[in-house]
């Protein structure tokens, strides 16, 4: 899988950083694949995410077909 260049973060009222390890902007908690016609469709489904409500984040890519 490619990952595109176009990604937008969600986090409401809070900074988003690479976090207090180096290595860990490597790790993944978990992930949904979504089908959106584009970007600003896939924020507004990210906004509903589980995770926000518990001080998570969501962060957006874009992939290409499988």
């Amino acid at each position: 899988m490619r990952i595109l260049e176009r990604q937008k973060r969600h986090a409401p009222g809070k900074i988003i950083v690479d976090g207090p390890y180096a290595d860990s902007k490597e790790a993944i908690g978990g992930f949904y694949i979504i089908e959106a016609s584009d970007i600003n469709e896939a924020v507004e489904i990210g906004k509903g995410c589980p995770s926000l409500t518990y001080g998570g984040s969501v962060e957006i890519r874009e992939v290409d077909q499988m």
